[in-house]
């Protein structure tokens, strides 16, 4: 069967195979091989991911957790050299399996702490957010009226001045 851009479902299987397999190659590299455009292979990628409901390419940022927990057990007894052959397969790095590795390694160092006494502690601090708010409007209140007082002494010392020049 040949689909609508002239590739036979064979050559398009191959290629898929190829790019998202276990000795997962570059799309550049396939691209060139079989003289196929990029865009196809994409195309051809979106559809197979579409069609099995998974998605087969990955930008760096969009592993789930339970993906990353998984690549840091496969990859725990690598050589360098086996980590920069798996990482390539994988479509990550392996600077990013280091930091999820130290991730999953400090998951359970942090402190659990009990959520009601969060609770309350979070109450007891928004009860002194609104009474400091009180006390400050309250002061500002003063230091308005007093600054209105100071003006107007200055407005009657300006019109009648001095009293005691009497």
């Amino acid at each position: 069967m040949v689909s609508k851009i002239g590739y036979s479902e064979e050559i398009r299987k191959e290629v898929l195979a190829r790019v998202t397999g276990s000795e997962k190659e570059s799309i550049t590299k396939v691209s060139l091989d079989k003289k196929i455009n990029k865009g196809t292979i994409y195309k051809w990628i979106k559809d197979a991911e579409k069609k099995e409901g998974i998605k087969i390419l990955r930008l760096n940022g969009d592993w789930t957790s339970e993906e990353k927990f998984h690549m840091v057990l496969e990859s725990a007894t690598l050589n360098e050299q086996e980590l920069s052959e798996y990482c390539r397969r994988k479509g990550t790095y392996k600077d990013d399996i280091k930091v999820w590795k130290s991730q999953c390694m400090n998951a359970n160092n942090g402190s659990i702490e009990d959520p009601k006494k969060l609770k309350s502690e979070l109450k007891e601090e928004k009860d002194k957010v609104i009474k400091i708010q009180k006390e400050l409007r309250f002061k500002e209140k003063a230091l308005a009226e007093t600054a209105a007082l100071l003006v107007l002494r200055k407005n009657v010392h300006a019109i009648w001045g001095d009293q005691e020049e009497d």
